[in-house]
C-alpha cells in the first residue's frame, strides 16, 4: 500500500479527551471546546485527559517536552449539574496551566560544578579546651582512738577538681575535738588531706591520698599542762553516694594509717593515744560550682 494512503488512515491525536459519563454528550462537547481554547493559549502541543469518578474529576495535562501535570477537582457527578461541573473542571485546568514548570534535572553527562570553598583563615577559631569542673565539699567525721579519750568528732571542708573521666583530686582540712572519760582534759586535732578520687559510677567514690595531723591536749593534771604532737601517713576511703539534684551526699568508712602514734601521758601513765591506725565514719556533701 502506498505511504500516502497509510497516512490518510492514521487519526490525528485528540487535544482533549473527556471520559465523563455524568456530563452527558452536551456537557462533554462544551468541555472539549472550551478546554481546547485554554490549551491553545498555552504551550503548543499539550493534551488534556479528563476522567470522572463519582464526585471527583482527575485532570492530566501531557506535554511532549516532559512537563506533565496532574490534579483533581471536586464535582457533583450528577447529570443535572453538568454545567456547574464543566465550570469546576475548567477552573481546575486554569490553575493547573498556571503552575510553574518543574525544575529541570541536570544531565548525567554534565554534573554541576561544586562551588569553591573559601580558604581557611589562619585565625580560625580553635575548639575550646575542655572545661574542668570544680566542686565544694563539707562533711562531718567520727573517729575511734584509744584510752580515756575514746575518739573525736569534727568536720571538714575543701574543694575538688574534676580531671576528666572518673578521676578527680580533692583537698580538705578540718578540726575535731576529743571525747571520752578524760575529765578536765581538752583535746583538739586538725587534719589536712590531699587525695585522688576514682568515681566509676555515680553511686561509688573511692579515694586514696596522704594526710597530716596536729594534736593538742591541755589539762592541769598534765605535766607539762599542754602537750602536742604531729604525725601523718596515708588515708583511704570508700563513699557510697546519693545524687540529689545538684548535690551529692555520700557516706562511708575512712582509714588513716599513721607513720607513728601520738600518746599523751599523765604522771608517767598513758592517758590516751592517737593510734597508728584510725578508723572513721564520714558523711559528706559535694556541690559543683562550674
Amino acid at each position: 500500500m502506498p505511504a500516502c494512503a497509510l497516512l490518510r488512515w492514521m487519526p490525528a491525536p485528540q487535544a482533549v479527551v473527556v471520559e465523563c459519563v455524568s456530563l452527558g454528550d452536551e456537557g462533554r462537547s462544551q468541555l472539549e471546546v472550551r478546554a481546547q481554547a485554554q490549551l491553545a493559549s498555552s504551550v503548543e502541543g499539550r493534551q488534556l485527559v479528563v476522567r470522572c469518578r463519582g464526585s471527583e474529576a482527575s485532570l492530566e495535562v501531557r506535554d511532549g517536552s516532559g512537563d506533565d501535570r496532574s490534579s483533581s477537582v471536586a464535582i457533583t457527578g450528577v447529570g443535572t449539574s453538568a454545567p456547574d461541573d464543566v465550570d469546576a473542571i475548567l477552573a481546575g485546568l486554569r490553575r493547573l496551566l498556571l503552575e510553574p514548570p518543574a525544575p529541570s534535572v541536570p544531565s548525567i553527562g554534565a554534573p554541576p560544578i561544586p562551588e569553591a570553598e573559601p580558604p581557611e583563615s589562619d585565625h580560625a577559631p580553635q575548639p575550646s579546651a575542655r572545661r574542668r569542673s570544680w566542686s565544694l565539699l563539707a562533711g562531718a567525721d567520727g573517729e575511734l582512738w584509744q584510752g580515756a579519750v575514746t575518739g573525736a568528732i569534727g568536720g571538714h571542708a575543701g574543694g575538688s577538681l574534676d580531671l576528666g573521666g572518673p578521676w578527680a583530686i580533692t583537698a580538705i582540712v578540718g578540726p575535731a575535738i576529743g571525747i571520752g572519760n578524760a575529765s578536765g582534759t581538752s583535746v583538739w586535732t586538725v587534719q589536712a588531706v590531699a587525695q585522688v578520687d576514682w568515681v566509676p559510677t555515680p553511686w561509688l567514690r573511692v579515694s586514696l591520698g596522704s594526710s597530716g595531723r596536729v594534736l593538742w591536749a591541755q589539762a592541769s593534771s598534765l605535766s607539762p599542762s599542754q602537750q602536742s604532737g604531729v604525725t601523718g601517713g596515708g588515708v583511704a576511703s570508700v563513699r557510697f553516694a546519693l545524687p540529689i539534684d545538684d548535690v551529692e551526699l555520700s557516706l562511708g568508712p575512712t582509714l588513716d594509717v599513721m607513720l607513728r602514734p601520738v600518746a599523751v601521758d599523765v604522771e608517767g601513765r598513758e592517758l590516751f593515744r592517737l593510734p597508728s591506725v584510725v578508723a572513721a565514719l564520714t558523711l559528706e556533701a559535694r556541690y559543683p560550682t562550674s
